[in-house]
């Protein structure tokens, strides 16, 4: 998972910092979810 995350990141992070901010926030809540 690690690696993909880098790996979609690092093409995000290029065009929008901000947006991929909210999606790791959104991520992780999804997960804190599952618990």
């Amino acid at each position: 998972f690690a690696q993909i995350e880098a790996r979609v990141g690092a093409k995000v992070v290029r065009g929008a910092p901000g947006l991929w901010a909210r999606l790791r926030e959104r991520v992780q809540a999804f997960f804190a979810a599952q618990v």
